[in-house]
């Protein structure tokens, strides 16, 4: 069964959004850094929603302190815009936003 096989591919939002990265459109509507927000906030209020206790969930990655590590790094003009808003209005637009926060992205969890 497919539900079976998605668990062990993408054991959590890490590796999910290693996947994503690689391929975008298969996970997204398109290369769109909103589309991943959405994406992400999706699976955020399911685990929320359901009362998922924190060491089963799948977002595995720290998301608040990533926030505050883009915010102070990066938002020289302290906009209120989170790190999605934030890559779409620094790099020009969506489709570029999307590379932008992956770069952030990558640096924060290297």
């Amino acid at each position: 069964m497919m539900s079976d096989l998605i668990p062990s591919l993408y054991p959590n939002l890490s590796s999910l959004l290693t996947a994503i990265k690689k391929r975008p459109a298969m996970f997204l509507t398109s290369k769109s850094v909103e589309s991943l927000s959405s994406f992400i906030n999706g699976i955020q209020f399911a685990e929320a929603f359901h009362n998922i206790e924190s060491s089963k969930q799948f977002c595995d990655f720290d998301f608040t302190t990533f926030e505050e590590w883009v915010n102070q790094t990066f938002n020289t003009h302290s906009l209120t815009l989170n790190s999605f808003g934030l890559a779409v209005y620094l790099s020009g637009t969506d489709h570029k936003g999307f590379d932008q926060w992956f770069t952030w992205y990558e640096t924060f969890t290297s």
